[in-house]
């Protein structure tokens, strides 16, 4: 059962790539994006984010095909209570940034650095389909940084601990 999961994680990566590299957008213009859309480079990589409401941050890790804009109705729903931070995938908007590592691993550690840099040390984290798996995974390596993980429809490729049990919803 389980190499059947990590087939399928294998598959919707090389999807992913695939399907970012066809991408028309091959160089990250900062004029390109428009309001409410902001950005910060991490490792030379530009991740593009919104964020609206007070509270306690969520952070919600965006998948391929959805952008920030995706989320919106949600975001209207939950920012009375919640700062909700939406982050698009970091490769959607300069896929050669990513240097043809896709990793969950390294895409981990560009999250963990993004929250760092916005100031974050707890966290509410929700993620639909990849990053479903994503937030799963970033709570399992990082649960110093989490208070809830959310995941819909995710699948993840960590191993499961007790910790990261008592985080799911």
């Amino acid at each position: 059962m389980r190499r059947r999961y990590m087939r399928y994680f294998k598959v919707v990566i090389i999807l992913l790539i695939v399907t970012s590299c066809a991408s028309p957008k091959a160089v990250f213009r900062p004029e390109d994006l428009h309001s409410p859309l902001r950005w910060m480079m991490i490792d030379h990589i530009p991740i593009v984010y919104t964020i609206q409401g007070e509270g306690e941050p969520l952070v919600i890790l965006s998948s391929f095909p959805l952008r920030a804009d995706s989320w919106q109705e949600f975001v209207t729903l939950l920012s009375p209570s919640f700062r909700v931070i939406v982050v698009e995938p970091p490769w959607l908007w300069e896929p050669r940034a990513m240097g043809d590592d896709f990793s969950s691993e390294h895409l981990l550690q560009v999250y963990r650095k993004f929250v760092k840099r916005l100031g974050i040390e707890r966290m509410h984290v929700l993620g639909a389909g990849e990053g479903g798996g994503l937030a799963v995974a970033f709570g399992h390596h990082f649960p110093e940084h989490i208070r809830t993980v959310i995941s819909v429809n995710g699948f993840e490729g960590v191993t499961w601990s007790g910790n990261t049990q008592k985080m799911l919803v």
